[in-house]
């Protein structure tokens, strides 16, 4: 601790060591000597009280200008307050590279933190102020994991902030995760698929079926082009898909009759649009996906949940999980195991195998009786929609 002249003004000289050995911190006060010591004292004061000097010398910046800088969150977004209520707009122009392949999540969650820290200042977030928003969102009935989500991204915009010199510290690594409990599932019924389809407005019921028959993600089917389907030979490829990666899967005769029947125009574009021929967006599907939902009477189903269905309705006929996994677009194995459950007959046939092998060790082969099989699913089982008396089938 020091105060010096250089070059006709005094500096103070200090550290302040929230860590092992501390940051040294220098600070130009000015001509006078004595409003440097002053300075210093103060500075002392703060650390002694707990506070960072550092924030004095940060300019303030409010979280929502942090969350509109460009391509922060993905895309370039704009601020709109209707009637109060906050919402964050995608800017029509896109001077920026966009980070993510669908930018809805990120720019759904970057409003909800606006919302809870509309007009707060970035320096000014705190552990505490974090805990209690975990606190509200889990009194909301918010998934753990969608508020976790919401941590992830508020703790980004910090570090962003630190590289830039706008933070000195992310307030969020000091808060425990809120976890993520026993994992959410809503696994659709054959019987409950056929009503939700029936309830979806004529308009996007195709567009309903072909997340359920393929497994795909709502970003994958609202970009999907028609030189993406060959439909002589009933396959799509999704490109560029979240692993990276194109995938191609086949198509059912159901779902392949529904995109015959469909307008197809001789430039191609987006197989899905609106009545008016403009292509489709997540918040129309989002809008009236949510309207099929409630009239079906299944609260609490999301649009995400038709490839957690899909998946279960195929391990449910027989496809092994390995295949499942391909269709799912999944590098790993272990992100399909969730379903293993659900093909509890598959697994006693495999373990019944075992009675067929020799009962001894002298080399003599079982003589007799094979334990009992489990009766296996028939595996030229139906999607729902893919049968004739089907309430979801989409007509030629």
């Amino acid at each position: 601790m020091s105060v010096f002249k250089r070059r006709g003004n005094w500096y103070i000289d200090y550290r302040y060591s929230p860590g092992r050995q501390g940051n040294r911190i220098r600070e130009k006060v000015g001509p006078n000597k004595a409003e440097a010591a002053i300075r210093l004292a103060e500075r002392l004061e703060e650390i002694r009280h707990g506070l960072d000097p550092r924030l004095k010398r940060i300019r303030p910046r409010l979280l929502e200008d942090v969350v509109v800088e460009e391509g922060h969150i993905g895309v370039q977004v704009e601020v709109v307050r209707d009637e109060g209520t906050i919402k964050l707009k995608r800017k029509e122009t896109q001077t920026c590279v966009t980070k993510k392949k669908d930018s809805a999540m990120p720019v759904y969650n970057a409003t909800l933190l606006l919302r809870r820290f509309d007009g707060v200042i970035l320096q000014s977030i705190t552990p505490k102020t974090i805990n209690d928003f975990i606190d509200a969102r889990l009194a909301a009935g918010v998934l753990r994991q969608t508020i976790n989500h919401q941590l992830r991204l508020l703790s980004s915009m910090f570090k962003w902030s630190i590289a830039r010199g706008d933070a000195v510290e992310n307030p969020v690594k000091k808060v425990n995760a809120a976890g993520t409990g026993a994992g959410r599932q809503f696994l659709l019924t054959v019987e409950q698929a056929g009503l939700l389809l029936e309830k979806v407005d004529d308009r996007y019921r195709l567009f309903v079926l072909a997340a359920l028959h393929t497994t795909a993600r709502r970003g994958e089917l609202i970009k999907l082009v028609w030189s993406d389907l060959d439909l002589e030979r009933h396959l799509v490829t999704f490109r560029d898909t979240k692993n990276g990666e194109d995938r191609t899967v086949p198509l059912s005769a159901t779902l392949t009759a529904g995109l015959k029947s469909l307008p197809r125009p001789i430039a191609g574009g987006p197989v899905f649009r609106t009545g008016s021929g403009s292509p489709l967006t997540p918040t129309i599907i989002r809008r009236h996906f949510g309207r099929a939902v409630r009239a079906a009477g299944l609260v609490g189903f999301r649009f995400h949940d038709l490839r957690h269905s899909g998946a279960s309705f195929m391990v449910q006929a027989g496809v092994p999980l390995n295949t499942v996994r391909a269709i799912l677009g999944h590098k790993s194995l272990s992100m399909v195991l969730r379903y293993a459950h659900l093909a509890p007959e598959h697994l006693r046939d495999g373990v019944g195998i075992m009675d067929r092998l020799p009962r001894d060790t002298s080399g003599k082969a079982a003589t007799g009786e094979s334990g009992p099989r489990g009766h296996s699913v028939d595996p030229e089982g139906a999607l729902p929609g893919q049968d004739g008396n089907s309430k979801g089938r989409v007509s030629d």
